[in-house]
């Protein structure tokens, strides 16, 4: 541990493990980062100079959970993951709740509504996959494929209900 102290546990519930000092509710300090963690988030403060990490393990046939509730429900969301059907999913557990992936400064880049609908660029897409940019005389989308043998099909292929149509230029490589 980080200081002398194996464990400390204060009068109002606070406990730290290799800490005398606890940032948390519950910290476990491997050694000082010389961090303070986040208000929001410090009921459970895992501290290491090196790798720090949190094992949730199942039998194989049972799966582990973090699960996200509020007051008024126990399950909102959750991360999962299953062993025996190979399936990690996150995911809400509301009807009408959405998913979103965000990067940068907490910035939406991607979202996946109520209705399974994919928006990149928009909170708000109106088809299964909804692109939005607002950069000028940029490209959408960018399809590119490497492969360069003779015969090689299109990279993209659009079907309309089985029957398939390559999107191909003349040399029949894929690109338009």
């Amino acid at each position: 541990p980080g200081n002398s102290a194996s464990m400390t546990w204060s009068h109002d519930g606070i406990v730290g493990i290799g800490t005398a000092v606890p940032l948390g509710n519950l910290h476990v300090q491997e050694s000082d980062v010389a961090v303070t963690p986040d208000g929001d988030a410090d009921n459970l403060v895992i501290e290491a100079n090196g790798r720090a990490g949190i094992s949730i393990l199942s039998a194989d046939n049972q799966g582990g959970k973090l699960i996200f509730g509020s007051a008024s429900d126990a399950t909102g969301a959750a991360v999962s993951w299953y062993h025996d059907s190979d399936e990690m999913y996150v995911g809400t557990t509301h009807a009408s709740a959405e998913l979103s992936l965000r990067t940068g400064e907490n910035v939406e880049a991607v979202r996946i509504d109520d209705s399974g609908y994919v928006g990149i660029g928009t909170d708000a897409p109106d088809e299964q996959l909804h692109l939005l940019s607002s950069a000028s005389c940029e490209p959408v989308i960018k399809l590119e494929g490497t492969n360069t043998n003779a015969g090689y099909g299109g990279i993209l292929e659009i079907y309309k209900n089985t029957s398939a149509g390559n999107i191909a230029d003349s040399d029949g490589l894929g690109g338009i």
